[in-house]
């Protein structure tokens, strides 16, 4: 069971990283932390814990360097030293006798490094545990969430001191501690999964939209499609609309799947425009070209491009494709009109389409493969955003779709509540 924990190499690797760092600062001050009674540690944990609900409320904006993640390392090694005086006092020096003297004794590295394993080791136990027990719940929690728990357990230990740890039914310091830090721990597993950029050699390990690789940003499932929040969001709320199947294009969508489409299109067109209060939906697609990945045309996996827009973009964009292409486009009335109609003359050519304000579909059969990510890079081009923005794999933009998430999925969620009352 332990070799086959997921994430315990990140938890091996972040918990390595901590005393790396904790006898770093023993070989600058010594043990002087030890002067420090229970209630000054937790005051420690409490400042931490609540400056990075700041800095998530502030989206980030800060006066000194250190960000989040190093508040996070903090509240592990300040919870290890707690846990070192609550389980190993007798092998540490005598606070009060420190003061007497004003001297600290020396302790060897080596035992102070045999402490920190010993505690590790049954906080890393429990993560194994935690994990296999509610099969990794934590991974569906928001990083805001895990903050909040880890300040509510602070207030926990505060309530148990206060009482002289006179406990009727809860858990004691120790394991409120080591819950802490498995939550510190979670928020840092997840902080580098945002941070790391898209991996172009994975990109080729099997399709990305029939093996999403990154959970947190799907918003809604349905029977046969997806929503997802994009890699590289041009704005907030920039959302895929992806089937289940591996379909080349949504022009050749099976007719079975066609109405649940435009039921899903409709209901998430009405949620960002709710949200991000505009009256204009972008939606388009790379038709069977996957000009982002460079793969073959027919490797490619069909996802619409379904955004929120400030003002009415789709109109200029049309008129880049003319300029840029020097081709009129194919005009239909609905989104309807335009997959029969490619079911019916065009099969496997590449195409690239544009739903304008009316529902009106502009399509274009290409004769020549566009640069990559051409519609992205119209969008960004009208709305005035930097060209670099364009490529997701370089610019993932992470901070911005957990906005987003943090925006979207309350009402995704609600959707998704009201889609089972209908089914049932």
């Amino acid at each position: 069971m332990i070799n086959q924990t997921p994430h315990i190499d990140k938890f091996d690797t972040i918990i390595a990283s901590c005393k790396e760092l904790f006898l770093k600062k023993m070989s600058d001050y010594g043990t002087s932390w030890i002067l420090f009674r229970l209630e000054s540690l937790f005051d420690q944990l409490w400042i931490k814990a609540k400056r990075i609900r700041t800095l998530e409320e502030l989206k980030d904006q800060k006066l000194i360097p250190e960000g989040r993640e190093s508040e996070y390392v903090g509240i592990i090694n300040y919870s290890l030293m707690a846990l070192m005086k609550i389980c190993y006092d007798q092998q540490l020096p005598n606070p009060e006798k420190v003061l007497s003297n004003g001297e600290m004794p020396e302790i060897a590295q080596e035992k102070m490094s045999q402490l920190y394993d010993e505690i590790t080791s049954r906080i890393r136990t429990l993560f194994i545990k935690k994990n296999h027990d509610y099969g990794q719940a934590w991974r569906d929690m928001e990083i805001c969430s895990i903050t909040d728990q880890i300040l509510v357990r602070i207030l926990r230990i505060k309530t148990i001191l206060k009482n002289d740890r006179n406990l009727m039914a809860s858990e004691d310091l120790d394991a409120q501690l080591m819950d802490i830090i498995n939550y510190a721990i979670f928020a840092l597993i997840k902080y580098e999964d945002y941070s790391k950029p898209v991996n172009e050699i994975d990109l080729y390990k099997g399709c990305r939209f029939c093996n999403p690789l990154e959970e947190e940003r799907i918003l809604l499932r349905r029977k046969n499609f997806y929503v997802m929040l994009s890699l590289g969001p041009l704005v907030e709320g920039y959302c895929l609309i992806i089937p289940k199947a591996h379909i080349t294009t949504f022009g050749k969508l099976p007719s079975n799947l066609f109405n649940e489409f435009l039921d899903l299109k409709e209901k998430v067109t009405v949620i960002l425009k709710k949200v991000y209060k505009t009256d204009f939906v972008l939606c388009y697609e790379h038709g069977n070209i996957a000009t982002s990945i460079g793969l073959p045309p027919n490797d490619n996996h069909a996802h619409i491009h379904i955004l929120p827009v400030p003002k009415s973009i789709s109109s200029l964009m049309v008129k880049e494709i003319e300029d840029d292409l020097k081709k009129f486009p194919i005009k239909y009335y609905s989104f309807t009109d335009f997959w029969e109609d490619y079911h019916e003359r065009h099969s496997d050519e590449p195409y690239i389409f544009i739903e304008k304000d009316n529902q009106t579909i502009v399509f274009y059969l290409l004769d020549n493969t566009p640069r990559s990510q051409y519609l992205r890079y119209l969008v960004a081009k009208i709305l005035g955003l930097d060209e670099k923005l364009v490529d997701w794999k370089s610019h993932p933009n992470w901070e911005r779709i957990l906005d987003s998430r943090l925006e979207l999925l309350p009402h995704f969620i609600l959707e998704r509540e009201e889609n089972d009352k209908v089914n049932k």
